[in-house]
């Protein structure tokens, strides 16, 4: 009996190709929680259930400050975040009337071990997209493509002007 999917989280980006399943949770001011890690972890488990292709899994946080300001813990980086991933008792997850966590916490584990978490920030966008832009002069789509996220971005304050 498979979870029901679209009741775990509500992903911003959820990818998934042949090989790899990517979820991006974009921060602007809400801090994230461990809770919302396994809930990730969970989603990346269902989908490998669903489509019985193993895939490489991602968890990325596109944030606007320093990642010790991500959670509410100040973990100082993707190790001192993974640590306090080891010992998070599943059962402390919000009850959900149509998921058992705590039924799926080896998969959940599992998951995570073999997740690579990754942190960037908008700024870290903005620097990539002016740095590569010049690679892609050639090409007229893409270049209108990096500027339009790098004035994006800038618009929405997410980066200094």
């Amino acid at each position: 009996d498979t979870a029901d999917i679209g009741s775990i989280t509500q992903p911003d980006i959820f990818l998934v190709w042949e090989k790899n399943i990517v979820s991006i949770e974009m921060k602007i001011g809400i801090k994230s929680s461990l809770e919302q890690v396994m809930k990730y972890a969970l989603l990346h488990y269902l989908e490998w259930q669903t489509s019985w292709v193993d895939k490489k899994s991602y968890l990325i946080y596109l944030w606007v400050w320093e990642f010790s300001t991500l959670r509410p813990d100040a973990y100082k980086n993707i190790e001192e975040l993974r640590n306090a991933i080891d010992v998070f008792d599943v059962n402390h997850i919000k009850k959900n009337k149509k998921i058992d966590y705590a039924h799926y916490e080896k998969a959940i584990r599992t998951t995570l071990k073999n997740t690579t978490l990754a942190y960037i920030t908008y700024e870290d966008i903005v620097r990539f997209c002016e740095t590569h832009r010049d690679e892609v002069q050639g090409n007229m789509q893409v270049m209108k493509l990096l500027q339009w996220l790098v004035d994006e971005l800038k618009d929405r304050s997410l980066v200094a002007l």
